[in-house]
């Protein structure tokens, strides 16, 4: 009875060390992480993508995807569109991307699938940002791929402000044709003509398609853009808005108030610079409460190569002798007769870069208030509250046009 005993003691004794050693395995084993984050779809501003279906794949099966099939996007390149998402809220890091997707300014599909850098998207993910609006922590939440002429894939992960780039990808062509080509007659350039808008299809052949741009990509600098007008000649501004090399949305707000001294930033001065490329065009639209009329001008080139040299090199301030500074701001000032003056400027220095005349706009005052400020406004309230005292002040002296 006794060995019997023994017997059974030593394969309980076996049985547990199995079971510990299984369970040692386990542990050994990482669970796969979990976070929050949605899929998201990008394409240049005026290089327009259709066609798109995006893919981001886990390790060991299993992806999220975003699709926009029935409609050309150009939303801002780094910029999302508005599309379908698949896949639960709750998902693993993506190991692979692929796209496939129609560059409509060149009547071309591309398609590619790529390895991600887990590790990097993860150290992402990790980061916490303070939300100033509830007052806690969030991660970033998105993972945007966009997709650009060229057949050029780049992927980013975004949180509230921050935007970091994690891959930059090459895809090929590819001979797929949608089926609306099985129609008679049907060509890929007669489809692309017609996802084509007008304007973009007028800025492509005014600046051509700039494919090194989304090859590499193009340096960021520090910098806000402000607004301003004459003092006693007050605006409302409908937002001035840029366009880099790669197709990146540069805006302003809309806003109205008192901006005193020509040449001089008087606005928000808590305003966080943020980093992005510098802008290749400017357009703009203002309300000139003095004249009563809304002036506009689209796509006015500025020097690129002009501004990259100052916004490149540091320069000693010209109150300070020793202290090297930068320059961090690009002001767009507004004047009566469709004027308007491009500066840089930075601490103690203001320089002027281009200066544009804009034509008065076919958009009347109310559909401008409507769309921009408060509808409850009538367009007599709304100017007098931007003229205010100016008002006594041009009725005295006038409109100097030949001042600006």
């Amino acid at each position: 009875m006794n060995i019997t005993k023994y017997i059974s003691v030593f394969f309980l004794f076996l049985s547990f060390i199995s079971s510990c050693k299984e369970k040692i395995k386990e542990e050994k084993v990482p669970k796969e992480i979990m976070y929050e984050w949605q899929p998201q779809i990008s394409a240049p501003d005026n290089y327009p993508a259709a066609y798109v279906n995006v893919g981001l794949s886990y390790e060991g099966g299993g992806s999220a995807g975003a699709s926009s099939v029935f409609t050309a996007i150009s939303p801002s390149w780094g910029s999302p569109h508005g599309s379908f998402v698949s896949g639960k809220s709750l998902k693993p890091i993506p190991v692979k991307v692929s796209a496939h997707w129609m560059s409509v300014p060149e009547a071309v599909f591309y398609e590619g699938e790529f390895d991600l850098p887990k590790d990097s998207i993860q150290q992402v993910f990790e980061k916490k940002e303070f939300n100033p609006r509830f007052g806690d922590y969030d991660r970033a939440n998105r993972i945007m791929v966009g997709v650009a002429p060229g057949g050029i894939i780049t992927v980013w992960v975004n949180g509230l402000r921050d935007q970091v780039e994690v891959g930059r990808f090459q895809a090929h062509k590819t001979d797929y044709k949608p089926d609306r080509l099985e129609e008679k007659g049907y060509t890929m350039q007669k489809l692309a003509n017609e996802l084509l808008s007008n304007e973009e299809e007028a800025f492509i052949k005014k600046f051509g398609i700039p494919f090194e741009a989304w090859k590499t990509r193009p340096k960021e600098y520090e910098y806000q853009i402000d607004i301003l007008h004459p003092k006693h000649y007050p605006i409302a501004s409908g937002g001035t808005w840029s366009r880099s090399i790669d197709g990146r949305s540069i805006a302003s707000r809309s806003s109205y108030g008192k901006y005193d001294n020509w040449g001089e930033v008087i606005g928000k001065k808590n305003k966080r610079p943020k980093k992005r490329p510098l802008p290749m065009t400017l357009n703009t639209i203002w309300y000139s409460a003095a004249e009563d009329i809304i002036y506009e001008s689209l796509n006015n080139v500025l020097p690129t190569k002009q501004l990259e040299a100052l916004f490149s090199n540091t320069y000693e301030h010209p109150e300070k002798p020793g202290e090297m500074v930068n320059f961090n701001k690009i002001v767009v000032g507004m004047a009566p007769g469709g004027i308007f003056v491009v500066w840089v400027d930075g601490p103690g220095k203001q320089l002027e870069i281009a200066r544009f005349k804009a034509k008065k706009s076919k958009e009347n005052l109310r559909s401008f208030i409507d769309s921009r400020y408060n509808k409850e406004l009538s367009t007599e309230a709304f100017r007098k509250k931007i003229l205010t005292e100016d008002q006594a002040y041009i009725q005295q002296h006038g409109i100097p046009y030949g001042s600006w």
